[in-house]
């Protein structure tokens, strides 16, 4: 049997509740174009990092938000 942590559990770990810096990382987020994906993109962004960001569909407006916050975002589309 699997037992998940609750959230109540998950928030006491400091490395899930602390923001982490990821100013001069680069990731890449497939599936951006909404949903987690997109989100995911965004999170990465709000810690400063540059994001590729890939989807079959058009991926511009999750580019546009993450250029708002201040990264560099390239859209791949597959």
């Amino acid at each position: 049997m699997i037992f998940l942590p609750s959230q109540k559990d998950l928030m006491k770990n400091e490395m899930i509740s602390k923001p982490i810096d990821l100013h001069g990382r680069n990731a890449l987020v497939t599936g951006v174009s909404r949903g987690i994906g997109a989100a995911t993109a965004l999170v990465l962004a709000r810690e400063r990092a540059s994001v590729a960001v890939a989807d079959i569909i058009p991926t511009q407006d999750t580019m546009k938000k993450i250029e708002a916050l201040g990264c560099q975002a390239v859209g791949i589309e597959a």
